[in-house]
């Protein structure tokens, strides 16, 4: 006999007691949910901000290492300048013709950016240009400057707001650029409790990768117009011209620096002419490029038997150590011997270049320094670049004489040697290891 079953399951019942604020919760935590997301991709902090941080992190760090200069006294900043990758500070505007109060004195650089106060680097504000603050050694972060000056430390400041940027070579595909500022009202304006009671002076270091600017500055001498336009190729002996020699050399030390990845700039080919201290010649051109460092290259004749050897010449106004770099790393990996001339100041084939009007008179080294050499002080050059406070650091080299037969054989048969060791002076002066 068949049983239908007479089981029907029992029907559960909903709370809604339960379940309605529960749905109510989760949608109220839903829309406050998206209602963050939504604020997080569209907030944008328009705070003061240094370091990568954010406004209110920024505003932490500075107030708690700024409050540890409270008892600090403060000096006048004036005038500012950049040389090659070296920086410097004047308590006066500058004066090529006197010394500044600051020259002489160490000045210190704390990094805001998590070092403690202690923690400072010294960099000695030197006569030479080329020795100051320089930009290579410099980490990222936002400094704040003190110089010590008669046994006190004083935190530079400065009456009007400054902004300014410079950038150094590109080393290991990476390049430190480094902006120069002092605005106290644009930075309390982001504040109800001000942040700053003095116009600081404060630098903010970065890296990039590349930006639109060249390292070096490669000028081989000749192909030039005389002043009845017709062509000048330079010296020349016999069948040999200097323009032609020049222009090689620089190709392939060219050619040996962008192997480490510096951007270099010749200021002519082997075809167009160009002169020097036109209006839109080379050494305007060098400018306009942003190069770091300039080299000048000769190669001459001479009807005196003492004129031979290698010359490197450097600024009255520097020291002496791009020019030695260099020399050195072309005696000791060529044939070339030095000159025989001796200036009593440097060792052999390196020489400080000598003074007219207290200007240098080497040409090239003068006009391609700005402001910092007295460029376009003398009658007769270009006056566009006399006030620039950035200039090139800049050595001419004298690679022998072609009417000596030692120099002249060294040039025909090594001369991709002499580009190879020219480019590991270089190098060297750079920080740089090269092959």
């Amino acid at each position: 006999m068949r049983h239908e079953p007479s089981y029907v399951p029992k029907q559960r019942k909903v709370n809604y007691k339960i379940v309605v604020p529960f749905i109510l919760f989760m949608m109220i935590v839903s829309v406050f949910a998206f209602k963050k997301i939504y604020d997080d991709q569209i907030y944008e902090d328009k705070g003061f901000k240094v370091c990568n941080l954010s406004s209110k992190d920024t505003e932490r760090i500075l107030r708690k290492n700024l409050s540890e200069y409270e008892n600090y006294k403060y000096t006048q900043v004036q005038d500012y300048s950049f040389y090659g990758e070296t920086l410097k500070f004047y308590e006066n505007d500058f004066d090529f013709h006197k010394t500044d109060p600051f020259i002489g004195n160490t000045v210190f650089l704390n990094n805001l950016c998590g070092t403690d106060i202690e923690d400072k680097k010294p960099y000695l504000l030197s006569h030479d240009l080329d020795i100051g603050i320089q930009l290579d050694t410099l980490e990222d972060g936002f400094y704040v400057m003190e110089i010590l000056r008669d046994f006190d430390y004083y935190l530079l400041e400065t009456d009007e707001n400054i902004e300014f940027e410079f950038s150094s070579i590109k080393r290991s595909n990476q390049i430190k650029e480094v902006k120069v500022f002092a605005n106290q009202e644009m930075i309390n304006k982001y504040y109800d409790e001000p942040l700053l009671r003095h116009n600081l002076v404060f630098l903010e270091v970065s890296t990039v990768e590349t930006n639109n600017q060249y390292d070096i500055v490669l000028d081989p001498a000749g192909l030039t117009y005389y002043d009845n336009e017709e062509i000048n190729y330079g010296h020349f002996y016999q069948d040999v011209l200097e323009s032609e020699y020049t222009y090689s050399l620089a190709t392939k030390v060219k050619n040996e620096l962008e192997k480490h990845g510096l951007r270099v700039y010749l200021t002519r080919d082997n075809e167009n002419p160009i002169n020097y201290f036109d209006n839109n010649g080379r050494i305007i051109k060098a400018y306009e490029s942003n190069a770091n460092y300039y080299v000048h290259m000769r190669f001459e004749s001479s009807g005196s038997n003492m004129d031979r050897g290698l010359n490197i010449f450097y600024s009255n106004f520097t020291s002496n150590r791009f020019a030695s770099s260099v020399t050195k790393a072309i005696l000791n990996g060529t044939k070339f011997k030095p000159s025989p001339y001796e200036d009593g100041i440097n060792g052999p084939g390196v020489y400080q270049t000598s003074l007219i009007d207290g200007y240098d008179f080497n040409d090239w080294i003068r006009e391609t320094g700005g402001m910092l050499t007295g460029a376009g002080q003398l009658e007769g050059y270009p006056t566009v670049y006399n006030e620039s406070k950035r200039g090139m650091y800049s050595i001419d080299i004298l690679y022998g004489y072609m009417t000596d037969h030692d120099d002249l054989s060294t040039w025909v048969e090594d001369i991709d040697q002499i580009a190879k060791q020219t480019a590991e002076g270089i190098l060297s002066q750079l920080g740089i290891k090269g092959d």
